[in-house]
């Protein structure tokens, strides 16, 4: 399958299946929180400059206390762990090199500003449904998977809704970070030659056929898919059709991505103001370093 090589996906994605020069699998696919904006409130309340660069800042969502009538919500969170790594990566910080100390500047900054936004009134509530907000057409933005965009274009319509990058720490600094599914395969002496054929078979088959799960919302790691003038219509492929969109894109080798997100209701806790800022960081700390050391230990 020489099609399945460095040169045929996006640096970002290549770079997420590498370690120390050597890769170890080949990119599936990426996905995360986009912002989703309903054209009809945005050009009703006149917000079209938040959109004019393509980035939906934390700061640009607080200044819209007072903008709003009562009842629509200038912004919906949602999967906060998920988003949160593109807004840790735009205040200067790296899984690879922050997974240290989750209390110091580029995760307490960001989390400072998503509670700002959300003590300001103009942010859904915790026990709001954000995809229902949305779709009702009770908010302007809302933070939802990319996978979202087939069930908000059945409910709001299709021509109705439209995706920006993620939520950003600062449009100075912009980051799109996406998880990233790979395909793995572990080491077995055992395995016939057979089934490893077989295996590679079906990686390269999905390789070829990719865009028939377009439509649920992934994005491609491919340029196959990237370049193809069907999927540059999709709504997901903002993030991907021109360079500069593609520069945006970072990725983790899941080194520490999953324990970055373990304290799930921890972030929740912080930004509606369930705990304070101090005891809550030092509580996603404290599961990230315990993950770890488990993880060493093993």
């Amino acid at each position: 399958a020489p099609d399945l090589k460095e040169s045929s996906f996006l640096p970002a994605t290549w770079k997420g299946v590498t370690v120390n020069g050597k890769a170890y699998g080949i990119p599936l696919y990426l996905y995360q929180m986009a912002i989703y904006y309903n054209k009809d409130l945005v050009k009703k309340y006149n917000l079209q400059y938040i959109l004019d660069d393509g980035f939906v800042t934390i700061d640009e969502i607080k200044d819209l206390k007072g903008k709003l009538p009562k009842g629509t919500y200038a912004l919906t969170y949602g999967n906060l762990p998920w988003a949160f790594m593109s807004l840790l990566y735009g205040a200067g910080g790296t899984l690879e090199n922050d997974m240290d100390d989750l209390t110091k500047d580029v995760w307490r900054k960001p989390m400072e500003k998503l509670k700002e936004a959300y003590d300001a009134g103009v942010v859904a509530p915790m026990d709001v449904d954000g995809e229902q907000a949305f779709g009702s057409g009770k908010a302007v933005f809302a933070q939802l998977g990319t996978w979202a965009q087939g069930n908000m274009s059945n409910t709001l319509g299709a021509d109705k809704i439209a995706e920006a990058n993620t939520l950003q720490y600062s449009a100075d600094n912009p980051v799109n970070f996406f998880y990233q599914c790979n395909w793995m395969q572990l080491k077995d002496p055992h395995r016939s030659a057979a089934k490893s054929a077989a295996a590679a078979d079906f990686v390269k088959y999905v390789y070829e056929h990719w865009m028939d799960w377009s439509e649920v919302g992934s994005i491609s790691p491919a340029y196959r898919d990237l370049n193809n003038p069907e999927y540059q219509k999709l709504i997901q492929a903002s993030f991907t059709n021109s360079k500069k969109e593609r520069d945006y894109i970072k990725t983790s080798n899941y080194l520490y991505g999953g324990y970055a997100t373990a304290g799930w209701g921890t972030y929740n806790d912080i930004v509606y103001g369930n705990v304070g800022l101090e005891e809550g960081l030092k509580t996603l700390d404290l599961m990230a370093q315990g993950q770890i050391e488990i993880q060493e230990e093993s």
